[in-house]
């Protein structure tokens, strides 16, 4: 993984934009709707175009995640120790964060039995961790490393992170309260000079919404006997890439669509009094990107994180859409500029609905995703189930993560739903 790999990636992504770029073009340009021939190629370059964007994401996400971990990795030694100067320290934290590692690595091929004294040490600090999660047998605590390379598996699975929820890292899961505010119902005023202002009622709109630490688990991983024994294979990162791709499918759909019963609450859920419907239940139109804008107010349009979510197959047919005056409203991505939609950026989210469901269903959605908040507790925990696939030569590894999600601010986001009659 480098900055290297990543620029590759993105003029890859340019040239086959450049494609579909030509295909629409020569269309206009002939005064003519592209054949069906060109918009199967069309298609099938969106698709490739998408999954190079996805690379892209978790390289790039991958890279910060490491930066992260770096800074925060755990300062050895006792309190009334004298203060080590700064290449001491980082050079200390990395040896306990690579100790940790490799008792995490042993732990997984050969199980308990398998650990030394200095590894089981390790992993006593965190049996108050383990207990949080009600693990039953034997499990470990990853390092900080670990979470990192979770979360790059993670976020290409979760297109609520993607398009820019504010996440919260924490290190306990403990349920915390974040206030919310609307205040976009007031403004200022003119006032003579001096004259004293008397209007009082300006106060804000405000609350909390709560954020629990939900339990969420990978499901069993099998490995065989074989791989484990490998020393060249890459058990850390094989089991954590499976578990973070589960995760994030699981976490994507309750931070969409979730009910808040014991589970996230998603913003088609959270945001359900901002409706816009669509104009038909077949197919997405340009006005339905315009009037989805126009659900939110204007001060959330220009934000950072401001921008659409579509499901792949929606995606796909608004980048042929054009405007009133028959000029497109696509831009393909290029360098280190991203696709938009109507200048606007835009994030793939497969937990939405598609063109042709049933009545009520959130086929995309507008807004600031900064006022969605993700909750994440720090370090995944691993267990490793011995006997149970033994027969098949395997073992099972089961990885456990704590997340949750809601929308601060249910104004900043807006939802276009398909008609009734649909």
């Amino acid at each position: 993984m480098s900055w290297q790999r990543i620029k590759g990636l993105k003029e890859k992504r340019a040239d086959i934009q450049k494609q579909m770029k030509q295909i629409l073009d020569g269309a206009d340009t002939e005064k003519r709707d592209t054949s069906a021939d060109e918009n199967q190629r069309f298609d099938d370059l969106s698709k490739q175009s998408d999954e190079i964007t996805g690379q892209i994401r978790r390289e790039e996400r991958m890279i910060e995640l490491d930066a992260e971990a770096q800074r925060d990795l755990p300062q050895p030694g006792r309190e009334d120790s004298k203060p080590e100067d700064t290449e001491t320290r980082d050079k200390n934290s990395k040896d306990l964060e690579k100790r940790h590692t490799e008792a995490v690595d042993t732990f997984l091929r050969h199980g308990a039995a398998g650990l030394n004294n200095e590894q089981r040490a390790l992993f006593m600090a965190d049996q108050t961790e383990l207990r949080a999660l009600s693990v039953s047998g034997f499990g470990v605590v990853g390092p900080r490393g670990f979470y990192p390379k979770l979360v790059q598996s993670m976020k290409g699975y979760t297109g609520v992170l993607e398009a820019g929820a504010e996440v919260m890292n924490t290190s306990t899961g403990n349920q915390i309260p974040i206030p919310t505010s609307d205040d976009t119902s007031n403004s200022g005023h003119i006032l003579g000079e001096a004259g004293e202002e008397t209007n009082t009622d300006t106060a804000p709109t405000v609350g909390n919404v709560n954020m629990d630490a939900y339990r969420y688990s990978s499901k069993f991983i099998r490995v065989s006997l074989e791989l484990l024994q490998d020393a060249d294979f890459d058990v850390i990162s094989y089991v954590l890439g499976i578990a973070g791709q589960r995760i994030g499918r699981a976490l994507n759909a309750h931070t969409t669509n979730g009910d808040g019963s014991n589970k996230p609450r998603g913003f088609a859920v959270a945001a359900s009094g901002q409706i816009v419907e669509a104009a038909d239940d077949v197919n997405l139109t340009y006005d339905d990107l315009l009037d989805l804008m126009n659900g939110v107010d204007a001060s959330y349009w220009n934000t950072p994180s401001s921008g659409f979510q579509l499901h792949q197959t929606t995606l796909i047919g608004a980048r042929k859409l054009k405007d009133d005056n028959g000029q497109p409203i696509w831009s393909p991505a290029f360098g280190d500029v991203e696709e938009r939609l109507m200048g606007k950026k835009v994030t793939i989210n497969n937990s939405l609905s598609v063109y042709g469901g049933s009545e009520n269903d959130v086929v995309g959605a507008f807004g600031d995703w900064s006022q969605y908040k993700v909750r994440n507790v720090s370090r995944p925990v691993i267990t490793r189930a011995n006997e149970k696939f033994i027969e098949f030569g395997q073992i099972g590894f089961i990885v456990f993560s704590r997340h949750d999600g809601d929308l601060a601010d249910s104004k900043a986001i807006a939802l276009l739903d398909l008609p009734a009659g649909s």
